[in-house]
């Protein structure tokens, strides 16, 4: 069945919420249609009794007492697969709606900008996927039909009481203010807890993922003492906002009895006055006994489902609003179309023109930057730190907007290319590096079933980086553990770099791609990126300014303009900013500390 796409911004979360049930229609009639035939059955055993105790029983009639005692049992097991057919059929429906949610929420997060997770911890990300989820599949099994169940249960049994006999319904009642006062006391109560739980939840889970991936620190810097008293102060908060409402619940669940069996009291009571008087039978005495149960028993749980659905909706309007981020790329209406295949591989020609850009508006990064990038050609970029190499090839790929200026790829805006089109013509490799938890041919192909061993294995021979397949036992079918830390630090970068080798784009842009290999497999990357490039275009940033004496221009970056431009001996003869960089570093080099072993 295909999931419903929620509409954007439409609504309030409830809408939205029976919005994503129009799928499931079928479903919802079916569970609609159980919540109406258990109401109708809920007097039926009630006045049943009334009729066992008042006839066969007061007349000695055991065979017709013993007929409606097995009819009292059939409705009883009805009325049983009944509400379980009910309670499975609500889970699976807020089981569906939320695989879907879920889902939807996923391809957006995966489809929103880099800049969109650099202010959001990833743990309360994680929880909005996980927890919020969640509440709101208990929304379904606990709140919106369960709730609608109840409260036509409740009408039901008051409209029977009140045919049955309206004095004895309102003595039964008496105690109702205080129970009502005591539900609204616990229901506020319970959603103020449920609220810092789930708070409390989202900052443990953030705390968890940003000291787990970087839990190298902790050791390194003597923090064990800090980082435990820390994380027991968070451990603590979300044990007390449990406990807290664990006493609610302690203290609520009890009142309730109390009130439920003075209610009885003096029904029986006022009953037993009215049967010696012969107003009331014995029967109808009886059967209100149930039917007082059959009425609080609803009332004692209204109030937790009452908070599972409040839970619920600020758990969906905290999933919607972050479905509803204005942080997807832009797609145009009609988007330019690669025209690149297999077949006819053709260069890509990059042209740039005023590009001023700052993650901070008042601060920008770039500041009209100009660059050509001819069909072909290879341009290296460098610079001090700071000065925009970084920011100007994740533009390129569309990781940021909101940029000044023109960037045209093949003479079309960037902003009319579709990430899908744009990202099948360039692929750009990191600084940070990505691997995922899997073999070294799973994250050279990221499980692209088009890529295959054999094809991997020919694309990578082809750009002389085959002997670097040797450094490892079993090959493309290494392990390379969680993050690649069964790889070091140049082994995972090698593979990054065979990645966007094999994907064989038009473009191809490498931001310090061999800044943690060593010489020796530096020299045998650099043979297969000159193989690679050839006929092709690419843009290469740097720090090591010796291995770009094959491109065919350098470009000098300073405070985000081009301050110099030309080929590596052009550079070097001018004396300018380049030079002064290759001569830093060439005195870096000749003095170099040896390291001393102790």
């Amino acid at each position: 069945m295909t999931p419903a796409q929620t509409p954007k911004g439409t609504g309030s979360p409830t809408l939205r919420l029976l919005y994503s049930m129009l799928p499931y229609r079928s479903l919802v009639l079916v569970t609609v249609v159980l919540a109406v035939v258990l109401a109708g059955m809920a007097p039926l055993r009630p006045w049943y009794i009334q009729q066992a105790v008042d006839g066969p029983m007061r007349s000695g009639d055991f065979e017709g007492l013993a007929s409606l005692g097995w009819l009292i049992l059939s409705l009883l097991l009805v009325e049983s697969l009944f509400r379980y057919l009910f309670g499975y059929l609500s889970v699976r429906l807020g089981q569906s709606v939320v695989r879907d949610l879920r889902l939807q929420l996923y391809r957006k997060l995966s489809r929103y900008r880099s800049g969109f997770y650099e202010s959001r911890p990833v743990g309360s990300l994680a929880s909005r996927v996980i927890n919020d989820l969640e509440a709101i599949a208990e929304l379904f099994a606990q709140g919106f039909l369960t709730m609608a169940g109840d409260i036509l249960q409740l009408v039901v049994i008051l409209v029977v009481m009140f045919r049955t006999d309206w004095q004895l319904s309102l003595v039964s009642l008496l105690v109702m203010p205080l129970l009502l006062r005591s539900t609204w006391w616990f229901k506020e109560k319970v959603h103020a807890s449920f609220t810092s739980v789930r708070t409390n939840t989202a900052r443990l889970n953030a705390f968890l993922a940003e000291r787990l991936s970087n839990l190298i620190l902790v050791p390194l810097f003597d923090r064990e003492g800090q980082e435990n008293q820390a994380f027991a102060r968070e451990n603590d908060r979300l044990t007390q906002a449990h406990l807290d409402g664990i006493w609610y619940y302690s203290v609520f669940f009890p009142v309730v009895e109390v009130l439920t069996a003075a209610a009885m009291g003096l029904m029986v009571w006022y009953g037993a006055v009215r049967v010696d008087q012969g107003d009331v039978t014995p029967g109808v005495l009886v059967a209100f006994l149930v039917y007082i149960n059959q009425l609080f028993r609803p009332l004692r749980l209204l109030a937790d489902k009452f908070n599972s659905l409040q839970m619920g909706v600020i758990a969906a309007s905290r999933v919607f609003a972050l479905m509803d981020e204005d942080a997807e790329i832009s797609t145009p209406q009609v988007a330019t179309k690669s025209t690149s295949n297999a077949g006819d591989r053709r260069s890509l020609h990059l042209q740039i023109r005023g590009l001023t850009f700052g993650y901070d508006p008042e601060r920008p990064v770039l500041r009209g930057l100009d660059l050509d990038l001819r069909s072909g050609e290879v341009v290296a970029v460098v610079g001090g730190s700071g000065c925009g190499k970084s920011t100007l090839a994740q533009l390129l790929v569309r990781f940021y907007e909101g940029y000044r200026g023109s960037i045209q790829v093949d003479g079309q805006e960037l902003s009319t290319w579709s990430p899908e089109n744009l990202r099948k013509r360039l692929v750009y490799v990191p600084q940070e590096l990505f691997l995922i938890n899997g073999t070294v041919l799973d994250n050279i192909t990221l499980l692209d079933s088009r890529l295959d061993g054999p094809t991997v294995m020919a694309r990578i021979q082809a750009l002389h980086l085959g002997d670097f397949l040797t450094q490892w036992p079993q090959g493309l079918e290494t392990q390379v553990g969680e993050r690649g830390q069964f790889l070091s630090a140049g082994q995972r970068q090698l593979v990054a770099l065979m990645r966007a080798l094999v994907l064989d784009p038009d473009l191809l842009i490498l931001d310090e791609a061999t800044a943690s290999v060593d010489s020796k497999s530096e020299s045998l990357v650099q043979r297969g990126i000159e193989a690679f490039v050839a006929h092709r275009s690419a843009l290469i940033i740097a720090h090591r300014l010796a291995t770009l004496r094959f491109a065919h221009r350098v470009v000098v970056l300073d405070e985000g303009r081009v301050a110099e431009s030309g080929t590596y001996d052009e550079l070097l003869a001018l004396k300018g900013r380049f030079w002064a960089l290759h001569q830093a570093q060439q005195w870096a080099r000749r003095h170099k500390p040896k390291t001393t072993y102790f």
